[in-house]
């Protein structure tokens, strides 16, 4: 996680894939969220385009794609996502 103003960037979550759909990506998620409420408004995250099963992940966190980044990694778009913090879900 990153701070600058009012708004974070969580830069990776990650869980290792023989322990995937276990609820540990939840957890890690909903407490970097509570750790990013005490002092930012507004969280960022990006992942590859393809990513289905990441995007569909931080959506149920309230992220919201706003911005394709063309050729983000390096032959794929990525897609930049965000959380308004301050509004209810």
């Amino acid at each position: 996680m990153s701070f600058f103003s009012r708004e974070g960037l969580i830069y990776s979550i990650a869980v290792r894939s023989d322990r995937q759909n276990e609820g540990m990506g939840s957890m890690l998620m909903q407490e970097a969220l509570r750790r990013l409420r005490r002092k930012t408004r507004k969280v960022w995250l990006q992942t590859r385009i393809s990513n289905v099963k990441a995007r569909t992940f931080f959506e149920k966190f309230g992220f919201k794609p706003v911005l394709r980044i063309k050729n983000y990694y390096g032959d794929e778009d990525g897609i930049l996502l965000v959380s308004d913090l301050a509004s209810p879900e």
